[in-house]
């Protein structure tokens, strides 16, 4: 997974360059806000479209998450899910496996974006 900076962020957007799954962390909160934003706008009509779902990582199952990012979209190009600060460190071995597993082979149209308002320890 290629980690990028705010402008390089922007660059891949508007060059069409696309993941599907994002990770944004760090300890600027404005530099998260504006990422997240930025990909919210390409994906998720700045978080308005049919087909975006937002949970709080702290309150949702991970069963919740792969449920969602299987699903395809029905308004939208894209099915875009935001996690915010999902505890990774608390993931089984199995449930890590899972989440891996859907990484590796993340439906073409589903961007599943991580926002980590907190910082992250756990598992690589």
């Amino acid at each position: 997974m290629a980690t990028v900076d705010e402008r390089g962020l922007k660059q891949s957007i508007k060059g069409g360059e696309i993941s599907n799954v994002y990770f944004v962390r760090g300890d600027e909160e404005y530099l998260k806000r504006t990422s997240v934003d930025l990909l919210l706008n390409k994906f998720a009509d700045g978080g308005e479209s049919f087909d975006f779902k937002k949970f709080d990582g702290k309150e949702t199952s991970l069963d919740s998450v792969l449920a969602a990012a299987e699903s395809f979209p029905f308004m939208s190009e894209y099915t875009c899910l935001l996690v915010t600060d999902f505890p990774f460190e608390s993931l089984t071995d199995g449930e890590f496996n899972q989440l891996k597993d859907l990484i590796s082979d993340m439906p073409e149209s589903t961007v599943l974006i991580f926002w980590q308002f907190s910082q992250v320890t756990g598992k690589t």
